[in-house]
Formats: C-alpha cells, sequence, structure tokens
C-alpha cells in the first residue's frame, strides 16, 4: 500500500509497527521498550512503503528486466530515506499539515 494514502496506515503501517513492538517487547521483556519500538517499526513500514514505491516504478518506467544490484538497493534506500526527511521537514516548517490540523 502507498505510504502516501490516509488508509494506508490503518491497514498495513500501524498493524506492522504494532507486532515490530510487540516482538521487541517480547524479546527484551520489557515493556519499556514497546512505545519507542512502536515509533520505530512504524517509521520503517513508512520508509519501506517509499521504498517500494520508488524501486517499482523505476522498474516500471525503466522498462529493464535486469537483476536487482547492490548499488541500485543503495540508491533506493537513500531516495526514500531523503523523502521520508523532506517530508518530515516540509512538516516542521508548516507546509504540509495533517487532516484536521490547522
Amino acid at each position: 500500500l502507498s505510504p502516501l494514502c490516509w488508509w494506508g496506515d490503518a491497514v498495513t503501517n500501524i498493524p506492522l509497527a504494532l507486532l515490530f513492538a510487540k516482538a521487541v517487547t517480547f524479546a527484551t521483556r520489557s515493556h519499556a521498550a514497546f512505545e519507542a519500538a512502536f515509533v520505530v517499526g512504524y517509521w520503517l513500514t513508512n520508509v519501506g512503503g517509499f521504498f517500494l514505491l520508488h524501486a517499482g516504478g523505476n522498474r516500471l518506467c525503466s522498462g529493464l528486466k535486469r537483476s536487482y544490484t547492490a548499488r541500485q538497493f543503495a540508491l533506493d534506500t537513500t531516495l526514500s530515506l531523503a523523502y521520508v526527511v523532506g517530508v518530515m521537514i516540509l512538516v516542521k516548517m508548516g507546509i504540509l499539515r495533517g487532516i484536521g490540523l490547522s
């Protein structure tokens, strides 16, 4: 699911982040780690979603059927992280706002 749609969070990102947080809580045997693990899991699902969008769009637009290299993986990961950081900066500057926020 696209990280750019409002329902992607409810259907994919939040359940995956919840599973990640529960796994971390189980592995560390500390309930105090749950909240931080949930936030980290949520961000990982968003970065992963942007990564998949970029990688899929790149393959679709290029039409090439070559193998996926480590260099291409590093480039896709870097671009996905840069996009997430860019969105975060736009939100902090007040240029982008969430639904219902004034």
